[in-house]
């Protein structure tokens, strides 16, 4: 006992520069550290709070498994899974040449204790990093019903973690809901980049959308869109539609010139050599038709399930 007393001592009587190189090195220990001593926590914290010395998630991955179930998923050091609380996740093996872990978890949507642990998940997670590169968020069976505690949790923990890039997969944007949803994400994150894509399977095609659209939804929500400095792409995949993309494209750009947004199209081959369809979207230099402001009110607002 007197031995680990005297360790205990010397711990505690380091100098601060070698107790934050310690912490440097030991990350994953950071919260067995902190309980050495006062001196010790205050050199933790000083740490957490310099987001530039935390780890960065290259790519975070938020998906909708079913209408009432929601899975985080993303790659870190295999030694920082104690950091990050992680431990108990799904591992989906190592990286190619490094030392970096796959792991997910999925979430009940419809226990109140479930939800309590996904909002822990994300906050954690997102206050120990220094950035996420790429946030990928695919709800494409969306249940707003269920889902509108974990949106809330989404929206209130982004603010606290640069973003990089946002891609929303599969989301049907043209739905009030998930309109409401994608903008409340976008407008509290720091993301310079969002990219709204289709896959080949998705059961609205981006001709149907544009074939069907609500001109004041549509309107609303591209304006709202474009008032953050963000630059927005959308993407298909071409297939087989029952309007050519040259239509889908015109008609597009077309709409959105009626509120001085600019649409250019860019078609190129990916790795698996099929084409796929890049529309950016640019605001014009001139004053929009309507001011948008306050514009988010025409969109429904999430009951708040959760407590």
């Amino acid at each position: 006992m007197s031995a680990l007393i005297e360790i205990g001592l010397k711990l505690t009587n380091l100098p601060s520069d070698v107790i934050r190189k310690i912490i440097w090195i030991g990350l994953d220990s950071i919260d067995s550290m902190r309980l050495i001593s006062p001196h010790w926590r205050a050199l933790a914290i000083e740490h957490l709070s310099s987001r530039d010395r935390l780890p960065t998630i290259e790519r975070f991955s938020i998906t909708n498994l079913e209408s009432t179930y929601i899975n985080l998923s993303f790659s870190h050091n295999y030694n920082l899974r104690t950091y990050f609380d992680t431990n108990n996740w799904l591992n989906h093996g190592f990286e190619d040449n490094n030392s970096n872990v796959t792991l997910s978890s999925a979430f009940s949507l419809n226990e109140d204790g479930k939800i309590m642990e996904f909002r822990s998940a994300i906050a954690r997670i997102f206050a120990r990093c220094a950035k996420i590169e790429f946030l990928d968020i695919k709800f494409s069976l969306i249940n707003c019903y269920h889902s509108s505690a974990a949106i809330d949790a989404i929206v209130d923990e982004i603010r606290n973690v640069k973003v990089g890039k946002i891609n929303f997969h599969d989301s049907l944007i043209f739905q009030k809901n998930i309109a409401s949803m994608v903008l409340r994400i976008v407008h509290a994150s720091s993301a310079h980049h969002l990219t709204l894509s289709s896959s080949i399977n998705n059961v609205i095609r981006l001709g149907q959308m544009v074939a069907s659209l609500h001109g004041s939804l549509f309107e609303t929500f591209f304006s709202e869109l474009m008032q953050k400095d963000i630059k927005v792409v959308l993407t298909q995949r071409e297939v087989q539609l029952e309007y050519s993309f040259d239509i889908i494209f015109q008609s597009l750009k077309n709409e959105l010139a009626k509120i001085n947004i600019a649409a250019t199209r860019e078609t190129r081959s990916n790795e698996f050599m099929e084409n796929v369809a890049h529309i950016t979207l640019t605001r014009q230099r001139v004053p929009l038709r309507r001011s948008a402001r306050n514009v988010s009110n025409k969109f429904p607002k999430y009951e708040r399930v959760y407590r």
